[in-house]
């Protein structure tokens, strides 16, 4: 359970970095990673999630005309904005950053996209690292040798003399 608890930490701490990464790199470049799917009539279906200016947000249109550069996987730059531009669009709901756009049924197909400012998810994944290394010194082998108890499981000593009944590990 520790390993994995570990393992949690590490794979958060490693997603904040990225997001203040992110965080940086959208003040230069806005970009958008997604899909797109061909569907009957000449149309196509993407979705796609966009990052730019300290936003990170996600979209997903139908019913837009075929284009070549969105079929599959793609990768787009664009104009430095919010969210990937999202930002630019009348918000039906917008507070502290967090916005919910409904795109209007035009040319370019109707849809919706939802955007969220780094900082959210920053809140939202660093409480777990920075509780983990509180309980890793706070349950350390140190702690363990002051109480008493075996360093490597946890066992109470006290009647013991040199080696510890539950998992044979010497008594230092």
């Amino acid at each position: 359970m520790r390993r994995l608890r570990s393992v949690l930490a590490a794979a958060c701490l490693l997603l904040c970095v990225l997001i203040v990464a992110a965080w940086v790199r959208g003040y230069f470049v806005s970009e958008t990673v997604g899909v797109g799917v061909p569907r009957p009539g000449g149309t196509i279906t993407a979705g796609g999630l966009m990052s730019g200016r300290g936003g990170l947000g996600f979209a997903a249109v139908t019913g837009m005309p075929y284009q070549k550069e969105i079929d599959g996987p793609f990768y787009q730059r664009e104009a430095v904005g919010y969210a990937g531009g999202i930002g630019k669009e009348p918000a039906r709901w917008k507070m502290l950053g967090f916005m919910y756009v409904r795109l209007p049924n035009t040319s370019y197909g109707r849809g919706w996209a939802v955007a969220a400012p780094l900082w959210s998810l920053l809140l939202l994944l660093a409480p777990w690292p920075l509780w983990h290394v509180r309980t890793v010194r706070r349950d350390g082998p140190g702690r363990r040798r002051r109480l008493g108890l075996c360093v490597r499981c946890g066992y109470d000593l006290r009647a013991s003399v040199d080696r510890c009944p539950e998992c044979g590990t010497a008594r230092v």
